[in-house]
């Protein structure tokens, strides 16, 4: 609410008004609402509580009691960017008629200091320049994963209220998790006429998803897929009324989110995972995926292995290799190579594929306290650091001579302007082994862009 109210006392040319539904919370709402409207006279906020928990009914409930022509849909994990207002005001009086907008978002750790890895790219569209998507079948091809969550959206209050009172309280009975989707595919289906702005207007503070609130200190990352593939396969299946092309689309991405390889061996590797999970999570993809090649082709064999026997031979595979000793500097000799975007946006995070060539006497591992990992630096045209991007572990021990494929997420400065990116090889808790070598790294000047600003003419779809 602070980063609303900055922006509302900046002498913003428009009617802003908080609506806050306190959902039965125990953490002091009432008592910070009040602080804040102390501090904030100026600030209109609306404010109402319910008597208990009404999960996610409470998206509908804030929005009955909001006043305002367009409702920015927020959860209490988001945080507005500071040029949010000026830009979502722009963008509605520039497309009055548009039912719903559409927003980047990105996500940071619990201090909200530093940014923490992407929602997979299925989850939102490439466009860098505002567009305006004309068509039911066409908004939900594009947009239905950014109606998944919440501070992504803006909808006219009336268009929605419409939709809601047809839809919402079968839409909570059937789809508990997801009652939102349904509404927002209601809405496109009255009026088609959906703006995806690209710049990042919504900063999300990640931490425990919603799905395994309940599970305390050992969340169930099984039931959580199992919950979030049966959960969206029942609602696509509803929203696309028998268009089979749309319906497929959508499970396509719902694989590539919540189905990849990468995110079954977290699943098998978690604590309290066993046989039971193992069943039911082979039957939630079975059941929502037979039709797509890349369950058989690349992950059954993973679902049907116990995830006890995957948990042991994983631990023999690491003690059969050993831990990574400390490189000496002379030892450090890596080539790296990639395939980089043509332009680059910022606040953004593209994924990198990159190859890691090991030019050096010794093999290069992932196990042990000094794994060798992969990874970037950013920095301005003065030299001085701006960010390191995530690191990601090279997916095999790397003999030397050899060469692996490597897919590395990258975040992009905050700022546009001319920057330097090294891409390289770590040795966690020891060094950068460009810092031994400056051949070790791959570096490029950039151009960094900012996304967002809408061109002379909208692109049309």
């Amino acid at each position: 609410m602070e980063s609303i109210a900055v922006q509302v006392g900046a002498g913003l040319d428009a009617e802003i008004e908080i609506a806050v539904s306190d959902n039965a919370s125990t953490d002091g709402t009432e008592a910070m609402i009040a602080a804040f409207t102390a501090r904030h006279p100026a600030v209109e906020v609306v404010y109402t509580r319910n008597d208990r928990d009404v999960r996610l009914a409470n998206i509908f409930r804030v929005v009955e009691r909001a006043s305002g022509d367009w409702c920015w849909l927020f959860g209490s994990d988001d945080r507005m960017a500071g040029d949010a207002l000026t830009t979502i005001v722009d963008t509605i009086r520039a497309h009055p008629d548009a039912t719903g907008i559409a927003v980047a978002r990105t996500n940071f750790d619990h201090s909200m200091r530093h940014r923490v890895g992407a929602d997979p790219p299925e989850t939102a569209p490439t466009w860098h320049e505002t567009t305006v998507i004309h068509g039911f079948a066409e908004i939900e091809d594009a947009l239905a994963f950014q109606h998944g969550f919440l501070g992504t959206n803006l909808v006219q209050r009336e268009l929605w209220l419409a939709a809601a009172a047809d839809t919402a309280p079968d839409a909570i009975a059937r789809h508990p998790d997801w009652p939102q989707l349904v509404v927002f595919a209601e809405m496109a289906r009255r009026r088609p006429t959906w703006v995806w702005l690209p710049a990042v207007l919504v900063l999300v503070r990640s931490g425990r998803p919603y799905l395994v609130e309940a599970d305390g200190d050992r969340p169930n990352l099984a039931r959580m897929h199992v919950l979030l593939v049966d959960g969206l396969r029942r609602a696509w299946r509803e929203i696309a009324a028998g268009d089979d092309v749309l319906n497929r689309a959508l499970m396509e991405r719902t694989f590539h989110v919540a189905a990849s390889r990468h995110a079954v061996e977290n699943i098998k590797l978690s604590r309290g995972h066993g046989l039971a999970w193992d069943l039911r999570l082979a039957r939630s993809f079975v059941r929502g995926f037979w039709w797509f090649s890349p369950l058989w082709r690349e992950l059954i064999w993973l679902l049907l292995v116990p995830a006890p026997a995957y948990r042991a031979l994983r631990l023999v595979r690491q003690r059969a290799l050993g831990p990574m000793p400390v490189l000496a500097p002379d030892a450090c000799s890596v080539t790296i190579s990639a395939e980089l975007p043509a332009r680059w946006w910022a606040r953004e995070m593209p994924r990198i594929s990159c190859r890691v060539r090991n030019t050096g006497p010794v093999a290069l591992r992932t196990v042990g306290a000094h794994p060798i990992q992969v990874g970037g630096r950013w920095y301005d045209q003065d030299g001085e650091l701006l960010l390191e991007t995530l690191r990601v572990p090279l997916p095999c021990s790397v003999e030397a001579g050899e060469e692996v494929a490597v897919i590395l997420p990258t975040h992009t400065p905050w700022d546009p302007g001319r920057c330097r990116l090294e891409l390289g090889c770590v040795q966690e808790n020891v060094r950068w082994l460009s810092d031994a070598d400056p051949l070790n790294a791959l570096v490029v000047d950039v151009d960094v862009e900012l996304a967002g600003a809408p061109p002379p003419e909208p692109a049309r779809l």
